[in-house]
């Protein structure tokens, strides 16, 4: 009895020196390998940070309008980009530009770009379309103002306020460089009043309740930052990788 006793603690031994040598082979592998991966997703921002730059540099607008003046229109092409902000709407540790183009006094088109092949590229709006259609409106000529930043959970957001009318917000992601409607909130009472039942709420396609709506965007925390002039002092600060 005392043998086989002895014999089981000495397998019990072995068995637990082999499972401790596997944790230390695997915790090893992934200490090796983190600071490549590390490394190469931090390469690969560099580039594309120095690929906006250049692009960005290539397609300042030069548009401007008076302050009221509704009429005159921008002929620019679409691609002509007077702010900017980088963000990483996919978490692929490589960052999107989001852009707007100025179309006439208070009214602008947001258009979002990738960096795919060492190439600028435009990502497809929530419809799969690209070019010039392919734009996040952002039209307050009517009332109200828009807000548009990133959160910290590498979410877009596109915020209307208008006042008594009520507030609209949109939330946006990417995958697979299609640009996806990822929540939105509708708190405009249709009626001109502040009748709650008039507002919906969506997540992930899915309609849920306000507080379910708000514990997702506590979540994303206030704005981590939003658009800056294209100018030579900005692209040389956000763009440095």
């Amino acid at each position: 009895m005392k043998h086989l006793l002895n014999k089981e603690n000495k397998n019990s031994k072995h068995l637990w020196q082999k499972t401790a040598l596997f944790f230390m082979i695997g915790f090893l592998f992934t200490a090796a390998a983190f600071p490549i991966t590390s490394q190469a997703a931090s390469a690969k921002w560099k580039k594309a940070c120095k690929a906006y730059n250049t692009w960005l540099s290539k397609n300042n607008s030069k548009f401007t309008a008076k302050e009221f003046d509704f009429s005159t229109k921008n002929t620019e092409n679409y691609k002509k980009a007077d702010r900017f902000m980088i963000v990483d709407l996919d978490k692929n540790g490589v960052p999107e530009l989001v852009v707007t183009h100025p179309v006439a006094y208070k009214s602008d088109n947001i258009y979002v770009y990738t960096y795919k092949s060492g190439k600028v590229a435009q990502a497809k709006d929530t419809f799969g379309r690209k070019g010039e259609t392919a734009a996040v409106s952002i039209n307050c000529q009517a009332s109200g103002g828009y807000e548009v930043y990133k959160c910290r959970k590498k979410h877009l957001h596109v915020v209307w306020n208008g006042g008594m009318d009520g507030t609209e917000e949109t939330v946006y992601t990417l995958s697979k460089g299609k640009l996806k409607q990822y929540a939105k909130a509708n708190e405009v009472d249709i009626s001109g009043g502040q009748n709650s039942d008039y507002f919906s709420y969506m997540l992930n396609g899915k309609e849920v309740t306000s507080k379910k709506y708000k514990s997702f965007t506590k979540k994303c925390g206030n704005s981590s930052g939003g658009f800056v002039s294209n100018t030579k002092a900005n692209r040389k600060k956000y763009l440095k990788g």
